[in-house]
């Protein structure tokens, strides 16, 4: 039997899925998440292999794990991890692209619809429902959504607002791509690889950019103030692509009308600096990182992330998720 650590998180939410996985000889064990847990579990156990979650891996997993081990990514977000230290020690990193597109979608949709309907006004709960028949803030009929990257998570929220809600979807795209082929698929009415060419014509902006050095505070001070003060900013990407202190304060002044954040540059969610604590403000709408956390996309990650590690086993490299290639070479594989 080979012991696999996998972290809280990630063991509760596929459970099923994980303890299953005895049958083909891997005893998943649950572990607690914080880098120390995981690092103390794979040298106890001698494993080659750890599934893991979002909390950061800064350096104590990376002398812990042998040469040639995986760490398993149970999601599509790396940014918790640091591949040049993963890669000087010999470590492979894989995540799990494309099973949570739907639901990571479907979850900016109801950000959307939640802001159009007056969620921070009206609240959600039947305990502090009030007779108060006030407008709707907005229908989203011929309104200007502004997606952010056009991989596959934006390319299915635009879809649904532009064929579904009647939106107005103009995406941004930095990366090569065929414009006529993503307006006829998708619905947007342009593409632009410049945030500033459609900044103060936005009614929303929605971020599906990955966390890289080049994406980290993408949308910064000079941005938000760029965009109209009746805007809203929605994240379900991830939480480094916002300066949180920025966004701090354009909400505070109202430089924006609003914001829907599901993910954050710390979590738990921690306010960026003293005094700028997000959740004191009236105009935000904030949820804890459940963007991909419905059981469909959980079990999908389970599976995904337990197939790197038969691949590994198997030493099937090329179908594997490798996010950091270059490690092959590094162990003599490549």
């Amino acid at each position: 039997m080979t012991i696999v650590p996998t972290t809280k998180i990630s063991y509760d939410k596929a459970t099923a899925v994980f303890d299953a996985a005895a049958a083909d000889g891997l005893d998943c064990r649950c572990i607690d998440d914080p880098e120390a847990d995981i690092a103390a579990g794979v040298r106890e156990w001698s494993s080659r292999y750890a599934i893991v979650g979002v909390y950061p891996y800064v350096g104590e997993i990376y002398e812990a794990m042998p040469r040639g081990g995986v760490l398993a990514r149970f999601g599509v977000g790396y940014d918790s991890i640091d591949l040049d230290k993963a890669t000087a020690a010999g470590i492979i990193v894989t995540n799990t692209p494309g099973v949570l597109s739907h639901a990571v979608a479907e979850f900016t949709i109801y950000l959307l619809l939640s802001i159009a309907n007056g969620e921070v006004l009206h609240g959600s709960s039947g305990q502090s429902f009030e007779w108060r028949p006030l407008l709707r803030p907005a229908e989203l009929r011929g309104k200007t959504l502004v997606v952010a990257g056009c991989g596959a998570i934006g390319n299915r929220v635009a879809r649904t607002a532009a064929l579904g809600l009647r939106m107005n979807v103009v995406g941004i795209e930095v990366c090569d791509f065929d414009e006529e082929a993503l307006k006829t698929q998708y619905g947007y009415s342009r593409i632009v690889k410049d945030f500033d060419e459609v900044a103060d014509s936005a009614d929303y902006v929605t971020l599906h950019v990955p966390s890289t050095p080049s994406t980290r505070h993408f949308i910064d001070a000079s941005r938000l103030q760029a965009m109209k003060p009746g805007a809203w900013l929605i994240n379900t990407a991830r939480g480094p692509v916002v300066d949180e202190v920025a966004l701090y304060d354009a909400l505070a002044a109202k430089t924006i009308a609003g914001a829907a954040v599901d993910v954050y540059a710390t979590e738990p969610y921690a306010p960026a600096a003293d005094g700028k604590d997000l959740r004191t403000l009236p105009n935000i709408i904030m949820t804890p990182h459940v963007g991909s956390a419905t059981p469909e996309s959980c079990f999908a990650m389970a599976q995904r992330a337990l197939q790197n590690v038969r691949l590994a086993m198997a030493e099937n490299y090329e179908q594997m998720d490798i996010v950091n290639p270059a490690v092959l070479d590094e162990i003599g594989l490549g």
